[in-house]
């Protein structure tokens, strides 16, 4: 018998001559008879058949475009012992099962990675701009920020384990997340071990602590709330400014707690369009509208969202924009925002603890997702955006001479309160600042393309 030993090359021209049925007897026993002995020789069988069976659909497929093609039952097949019935069985299932795996991987998950700078993975990992696979994650540390195509976003801050189940559905085993919907049709589930949370065209946040629970909190509007393990609690509505904590050691499903926003400072900004700021800038979270005026500071800057999604339908004028990234700009005192388009608006404003005169200096850049449109700096430009760009749960009324200095001021005692400067990236998204301020506070808006 001319039986192949351990060659490679002579076991396939042996598998050749086995499928075509060119053996005799004894040599198809043999063969099959070192199959069932030699586990090498039985992954070059498998091998083989799924080689032979890819090449086989690609050329069909490109043949006749997926057509099913009827054999002559008369045709002549391969013999197959008995014991390879369960080895070709198990082939098969694996192959389909590697099919559906790698065709679920390739479709689109409608789920994107948009910002990603301080991420720091365990085990594989993504890239701004990838498509987000319906898989399992770890992040050890920094933040991420996802966007879906049903019009969510959602941040996640390390260390967090967390899987995609679609792209409205995600599970949090550990870690924090916040979830933002841009339209009234968008949808978002965040389940965790112990809770399921789903929006209702709102914000909120989820923090996961094996050891202690599941902590939420809605920032604007609300979510429908059901503990996973207690079907007799039935859904609990939870509203804005509240929170709510599902306590493992509890009876009861949900135990509502003090507003809880400090769990979320990292991913409040990030969540809200904010990709990076300078350590001067603070963030001014819901919850606090009602007394901006006791965020008061004289080594930071303050920023809060106003607007998002707001349509302006004639130009606003303004003192900053993509034709001139410079303020001040005293040579183009004509500088406008453009109509009929979906805007974002945030208000970025200092103010100081001490009430005596002098002088304060500070610089920084904030980076946004969206594009920046435009900045209104002067007081009355931004009193007249008020009601179109501002906060209405805010009384602007409390900021008096709003807006930045255009020019040196003489502000006695031989101090001179120096011109605010302001510098556009070319591409829109980051915002250089330069400002001197006295006792009084320094305001702008900014206007960036909307997210929603």
């Amino acid at each position: 018998m001319n039986i192949s030993g351990n060659n490679h090359d002579a076991f396939i021209l042996d598998y050749l001559r086995w499928k075509d049925a060119a053996m005799s007897q004894e040599e198809g026993s043999e063969f099959e008879a070192q199959l069932s002995s030699d586990p090498q020789k039985r992954q070059w069988f498998l091998d083989l058949q799924y080689q032979e069976t890819a090449i086989t659909e690609y050329f069909r497929n490109n043949a006749i475009g997926g057509k099913t093609v009827k054999f002559d039952a008369t045709e002549r097949k391969p013999r197959l012992a008995k014991w390879l019935w369960p080895i070709a069985a198990l082939f098969v299932v694996s192959l389909v099962g590697m099919w559906i795996k790698n065709d679920v991987k390739d479709l689109p998950t409608g789920i994107t990675l948009e910002h990603a700078d301080t991420a720091i993975w365990e085990g594989k990992k993504i890239r701004e701009g990838d498509p987000v696979e319906l898989r399992e994650y770890r992040l050890a540390a920094g933040s991420v920020r996802f966007r879906t195509d049903k019009g969510a976003t959602i941040s996640i801050g390390g260390p967090a384990h967390f899987r995609y189940e679609s792209p409205t559905q995600l599970i949090l085993e550990t870690g924090r997340a916040m979830a933002k919907m841009h339209q009234k049709y968008s949808e978002f589930t965040i389940l965790t071990k112990d809770l399921k949370v789903t929006d209702l065209g709102t914000v909120f946040g989820v923090s996961v602590d094996p050891s202690e629970g599941t902590l939420l909190s809605v920032f604007e509007g609300k979510v429908e709330a059901k503990p996973s393990k207690s079907e007799k609690s039935g859904v609990h509505l939870i509203t804005e400014g509240n929170s709510m904590i599902r306590d493992l050691d509890s009876d009861k499903a949900l135990l509502d707690i003090p507003y809880n926003t400090t769990e979320f400072e990292d991913l409040w900004p990030l969540t809200m369009g904010i990709d990076d700021a300078s350590n001067q800038v603070r963030f001014v979270l819901p919850g606090a509208n009602e007394n901006l005026s006791t965020f008061r500071s004289d080594d930071n800057l303050f920023l809060l969202p106003e607007k998002r999604g707001q349509f302006i339908t004639e130009k606003l004028s303004a003192d900053l924009n993509e034709e001139h990234p410079v303020f001040p700009n005293n040579k183009n005192p004509n500088i406008f925002i453009s109509a009929n388009q979906k805007v974002d608006s945030y208000m970025l404003y200092f103010n100081p603890v001490s009430d005596e005169a002098g002088i304060r200096k500070i610089s920084g850049e904030i980076e946004f997702a969206m594009p920046v449109i435009g900045v209104i700096a002067i007081n009355s430009k931004i009193k007249g955006s008020d009601n179109l760009l501002g906060d209405p749960t805010i009384n602007y009324a409390e900021f008096n001479n709003r807006g930045l200095e255009s020019q040196d001021l003489d502000v006695g005692e031989g101090k001179t309160l120096a011109r605010d400067e302001l510098i556009l990236s070319p591409d829109r998204t980051r915002l250089y600042f330069r400002m001197q301020v006295g006792v009084l506070h320094d305001y702008i808006r900014i206007v960036t393309e909307s997210s929603y």
